[in-house]
């Protein structure tokens, strides 16, 4: 069969389950990540999301963005992305709702939360206590 026989379809979309609390459901491309390219969709997603959420400061906003569903759909892959992102920038993005989701886990105390610094410490820590490296 020659190339120009193939015809290409769009991936299918896949319907994510719903977020508590969030106003409608977002869809994704399934699309697959090798992992030589995870980090340069991972930019392109993030750079994507920062346009989507705009100035908006609600967390709800902010996590509800497409892009931002789709960086979670990356899973497990993205995790030291993410881990670079707490430990290295001053105003690290805002992946805890991410991370909360890819991990089940939660290691922020009562009295960190809201403080952005504290709360990115804490990940930092837990990514390290478990074998995170990037």
């Amino acid at each position: 069969m020659a190339l120009s026989e193939i015809q290409f379809a769009p991936a299918p979309l896949q319907q994510l389950p719903h977020a508590s609390g969030f106003p409608y459901p977002v869809s994704v491309s399934v699309i697959p990540y090798d992992s030589l390219d995870v980090e340069y969709q991972f930019n392109q997603l993030r750079s994507k999301w920062h346009a989507e959420y705009g100035s908006s400061s609600s967390a709800r906003v902010i996590i509800s963005a497409p892009s931002y569903r789709r960086m979670v759909f990356m899973g497990k892959r993205i995790l030291p992305l993410i881990f670079r992102d707490l430990d290295q920038s001053p105003e690290p993005d805002y992946w805890f709702a991410a991370l909360k989701e890819i991990t089940n886990a939660d290691p922020v105390s009562q009295s960190d939360r809201g403080n952005m610094r504290a709360m990115a410490k804490a990940w930092v820590k837990w990514a390290k206590t478990n074998g995170y490296t990037w």
